[in-house]
């Protein structure tokens, strides 16, 4: 009798874990799906080089700018940028948000992506420029801006309607 009574305490604790353990999973690829970021990792690195988009399979690790400051920096002063990094912007709102490349030294291509996470706007080979600069806008609002190496677009197939995977350290 003692065996039986201790063989359904395993078998019950060996099901919650095993519950629980499938409705974390579960939880995650929810999120995911919403480009949610679900990792808890932290080991006390700075979290933005730990963010990172996924484009048609291809990771490319982002440098975020959340603050109006960070975001009117952008990369500007910037010589080089490697073909698998990049500068995603994040806004408070689903918003209009207008780009100029005033002061850069590298042409960018200028990505913009709605609160789902599909690309609505996309700039190619954009120049920099010192005077008269041309202001660049979507025609659709974005929450987010993603800035790429001038020529990433076409290498990665990147165009309006793409889907990109979000994934944020905070």
């Amino acid at each position: 009798m003692r065996v039986l009574v201790f063989l359904f305490f395993v078998f019950v604790s060996f099901s919650f874990l095993i519950y629980y353990e499938y409705a974390d999973i579960v939880k995650q690829d929810v999120m995911q799906e919403k480009n949610i970021d679900v990792s808890n990792e932290n080991n006390g690195v700075n979290n933005q080089s730990n963010s990172y988009v996924i484009i048609n399979n291809y990771t490319i690790d982002v440098e975020l700018a959340l603050t109006n400051e960070e975001r009117q920096k952008g990369l500007m002063g910037r010589e080089i940028l490697n073909d698998n990094d990049g500068m995603l912007f994040i806004f408070e709102n689903e918003e209009i948000h207008e780009f100029w490349m005033k002061n850069m030294i590298i042409s960018l291509d200028i990505i913009w992506i709605n609160s789902d996470g599909e690309i609505v706007h996309i700039e190619k080979q954009v120049p920099p420029c010192e005077e008269n600069c041309v202001i660049y806008s979507p025609l659709l609002p974005a929450k987010y801006v993603l800035e790429l190496n001038s020529g990433s677009a076409e290498r990665l197939s990147i165009e309006s309607g793409t889907e990109i995977q979000l994934f944020i350290k905070n």
